[in-house]
């Protein structure tokens, strides 16, 4: 079964515009832009919500694009250039001059999936836990082999409201970034589900994946997310 590329857009939009700029993306955009580049298959875009995002101090969206086939990843990333979205990459343009904080545009392969699938596929209309690691390389290998033969699975079977877990990791940024999507059964799941992720019998594998974040990892971020916007509907 093809597990597809990914594309990650990460952004905050100042509060005053947020509102304006949401119609802009989610309406003009996004729809432009799945119809120019037929390379992506969809795009769903979320917000940070709950105690993860407040750890943060600030709300952050993300737009996660799925890429249509295995050979259709680099040509999907740089087809914002294609002439028929010089305009809307002008308007958007404009906005992140004056109203983005944090803009990051990253492409990623899958290197893990769990077994475990949701029966209506993959993202739906689920919440997200997105945890990011960026590794030192000399310890990836180890860290990566402890993640999918003891951490992850151990999660999905600790924590049965995680209906789905996948791992990818960056493309043509350096150093590399590693993220896991963990989605949760439902909205109303979440609070239960990160309260099971850290619950007491999941301690040895906590102070575990402490101690190899001590050593291997330079950089660690953790937010849930909530669905605001799918496209195609």
């Amino acid at each position: 079964m093809y597990t597809p590329s990914i594309m990650l857009v990460s952004l905050t939009v100042t509060q005053a515009k947020e509102a304006e700029f949401s119609r802009f993306y989610q309406h003009e955009f996004l729809p432009a832009v799945l119809d120019a580049v037929p390379e992506f298959s969809s795009v769903r875009r979320y917000e940070a919500i709950g105690d993860l995002a407040k750890a943060f101090n600030r709300r952050r969206t993300l737009s996660l694009y799925e890429i249509a086939s295995r050979d259709g990843s680099e040509s999907a990333f740089t087809g914002f250039a294609r002439p028929r979205l010089a305009e809307m990459v002008s308007r958007f343009g404009q906005w992140k001059e004056t109203d983005f904080s944090d803009f990051t545009r990253v492409l990623f392969h899958p290197v893990y999936e769990h077994r475990r699938r949701p029966a209506d596929g993959h993202l739906g209309n689920r919440p997200l836990i997105v945890i990011s690691h960026e590794i030192k390389a000399d310890l990836l290998g180890g860290f990566q082999k402890w993640m999918h033969e003891k951490y992850l699975p151990r999660l999905m079977a600790d924590v049965p409201t995680l209906v789905a877990c996948r791992q990818y990791e960056s493309s043509g940024v350096t150093p590399a970034r590693h993220v896991v999507i963990l989605e949760c059964q439902d909205q109303q799941s979440l609070p239960g589900t990160l309260n099971d992720m850290s619950a007491h019998f999941r301690c040895d594998e906590n102070e575990a994946l402490n101690k190899w974040e001590d050593v291997a990892v330079d950089f660690r971020d953790a937010v849930a997310f909530k669905q605001t916007f799918r496209w195609p509907d």
